[in-house]
């Protein structure tokens, strides 16, 4: 019992000999029938071994497929599910990238904002710049936290928001 699993962890770090066993299996399990001047027809003894190498393999390859493609389709989704946050904004991000395009070159300090007159906490609206820089439309100094700077990305999103704006 050791041995078979000794056997299946070599086999699984060589993927190249499990594909080219697989490949060769079915060549000559299917080439007779296919091209009969390139493949010979395999004595009867081989077909068994050569069903069960093409089987065993066969699982493998598609273990692998399977996974590789389990992967994609994760990296995919999660990618479209970033597009799809960073397309939609809530009313106080929209509200932030038209104040701060107001002077789109000039930082946003957010020391300036009178906190006591606004609806949101200091907390809360640090909570907001991060979502949009998560989002890609602002940056925050690395040298100064309290300065925010709209992205080219950002730019171009305040500029939509206020086409949007001035067509209601």
């Amino acid at each position: 019992m050791e041995s078979i699993l000794a056997l299946l962890k070599h086999l699984a770090v060589s993927r190249i000999i499990i594909v080219a066993a697989f490949i060769a299996a079915t060549v000559l399990y299917v080439g007779p029938s296919v091209a009969p001047q390139y493949v010979p027809t395999v004595p009867d003894i081989w077909k068994s071994g050569i069903i069960g190498v093409g089987v065993f393999t066969g699982v493998i390859v598609a273990a692998w497929l399977i996974t590789e493609l389990v992967g994609v389709i994760k990296v995919g989704w999660r990618r479209l599910s970033m597009w799809i946050k960073s397309h939609t904004l809530n009313k106080n991000e929209t509200q932030i990238l038209l104040a701060m395009s107001d002077k789109p070159r000039e930082p946003f300090n957010l020391d300036n904002i009178p906190y006591d007159r606004i609806v949101m906490s200091e907390l809360e609206f640090i909570e907001l710049i991060n979502s949009l820089q998560t989002k890609g439309f602002v940056s925050i100094n690395p040298y100064a936290s309290n300065l925010i700077h709209l992205t080219k990305q950002g730019r171009a999103k305040a500029l939509e928001l206020q086409f949007d704006a001035e067509s209601v």
